[in-house]
């Protein structure tokens, strides 16, 4: 192989790696469940359309918007790594019925904010947070059987509950298996 071919790739993948970390620098990529919430405020009416409905393409202009870049190409990277993290971060808004999809044949799916979307958008970033995180069910999974049956067995021997408590409960636990 040619030396400047073996030179070239790695020019280009030096290029790559330091683009990249520019971008880092720049725009530090967030999860969908953090992106969402900032994410939310494009739908409000300091959002690109006003609170009109959205295409994610409108969103990821809108966010990328929110940063500087020293250069186009940076920009256009940005936009491919950021595309991906916003569509993403729409489904957990979906899933937390603050947005709604419009989904059409002929034009690119429609984001539109829902009633309690606007509602908790009204009342801040900290209410749409919350009403994700109640959405998602983020509840701490169920103990396991052996460990709810020592508790159990520990309230009943502390004399918390009594022994038909106990054993109603007990039978509960079992069934459950």
């Amino acid at each position: 192989m040619p030396l400047f071919k073996t030179n070239l790739k790695t020019a280009w993948a030096e290029g790559k790696r330091s683009a990249e970390a520019e971008i880092e620098r720049v725009m530090p990529m967030q999860s969908a469940a953090h992106l969402a919430a900032p994410l939310m405020q494009a739908f409000g009416s300091d959002g690109p359309k006003r609170g009109k409905s959205l295409a994610q393409h409108d969103l990821v202009k809108w966010m990328l918007s929110q940063y500087e870049f020293s250069s186009r190409a940076l920009k256009a990277l940005a936009y491919q790594k950021i595309d991906a993290a916003i569509r993403e971060a729409l489904q957990v808004l979906e899933h937390a019925e603050l947005v709604y999809i419009t989904v059409d044949s002929d034009r690119p799916d429609k984001w539109t904010a829902t009633g309690a979307g606007l509602a908790a958008l009204a009342r801040g970033k900290d209410v749409v947070r919350q009403h994700i995180t109640e959405r998602a069910g983020t509840a701490s999974p169920p103990k396991p059987i052996a460990a709810r049956l020592q508790e159990l067995d520990n309230l009943r021997s502390t004399g918390v509950i009594s022994e038909a408590e106990y054993n109603t409960k007990r039978g509960q636990i079992i069934d459950e298996i």
